[in-house]
């Protein structure tokens, strides 16, 4: 039993904060439709991950994306093999803020079992199986991720991710 003083995540009221207010870490400025989806996909960080989960009591990877995007009109698939269909494939040097970067479980790994929300400066939101909850990451920084990247792409068209 954990004690009195001991921190713990509160699931039971863990609602989705909607407030104007950029949930942005310091140094990520994003504008237009690529700031709503961060916003967006922010309103769900520390929500505890769920396979197949959809709601602010567990969300899976591939759910925050199709949450996030939807929020600004566009409907993505359910699952990351069938997101990573979607839009248009982007180098990993290229990518913006708000494309979506994939992962397969093992380094020789062909079809995503995992997709993340790229938020800029080397730093990924997303629903984090290892760390149970929806969590930012540092791409840059981690070996693991970069060998089990399968590929990025880019969702919104153009100049709606700058």
């Amino acid at each position: 039993m954990p004690s009195v003083t001991e921190p713990r995540l509160e699931v039971a009221n863990n609602v989705p904060d909607e407030s104007t207010e950029s949930r942005l870490p310091k140094g990520i400025s994003v504008e237009g439709v690529a700031a709503d989806i961060l916003d967006r996909a922010f309103s769900f960080l520390d929500v505890p991950y769920r396979l197949g989960g959809f709601s602010n009591l567990g969300i899976d990877c591939s759910g925050l994306v199709k949450k996030a995007f939807s929020a600004v009109g566009v409907d993505l698939p359910r699952t990351a093999r069938t997101q990573f269909l979607e839009g248009t494939p982007v180098p990993i040097a290229d990518i913006s803020p708000g494309d979506l970067l994939f992962f397969a479980w093992s380094k020789a790994g062909r079809y995503p079992s995992h997709v993340a929300i790229y938020l800029g400066n080397g730093l990924i939101l997303h629903a984090s199986s290892s760390a149970r909850r929806v969590i930012v990451d540092s791409f840059e920084s981690s070996a693991y991720l970069k060998s089990r990247c399968i590929g990025a792409r880019r969702i919104l068209a153009g100049s709606e991710n700058q």
